[in-house]
């Protein structure tokens, strides 16, 4: 390593050894690894305490999936009557216009 460079970013010793600078960064490295193990531990049991409360949602979400299709067949039903319905308006409209008509004399 070019010796210049080497000084640049601060890893000789004073002594001159290239490699002993860099000692007190990795030990800082390992300290943060290692400080980050409770942080970490308390995440992965956040994560494991959720897998109750996920399997739970799944369930009420395939649960819903007949009442949804219930919902789905209703609506789908209430189309037909509703088509029915303006089909039996429209085939009044002759008879009321009749109606209408009529001479009352």
């Amino acid at each position: 390593m070019n010796a210049i460079a080497v000084r640049m970013i601060g890893i000789t010793s004073p002594a001159g050894g290239e490699c002993v600078g860099i000692i007190p960064t990795v030990a800082r490295l390992i300290a943060t690894v290692v400080g980050m193990i409770p942080t970490v531990a308390r995440l992965i049991a956040i994560v494991v305490g959720m897998i109750p409360t996920v399997a739970r949602l799944i369930a009420i979400v395939v649960g819903m999936i007949p009442t949804v299709a219930r919902l789905i067949a209703t609506v789908v039903g209430m189309i037909a009557t509703v088509a029915r319905l303006i089909a039996t308006v429209v085939g009044m409209i002759p008879t009321v216009a009749r109606l209408i008509t009529i001479d009352p004399s």
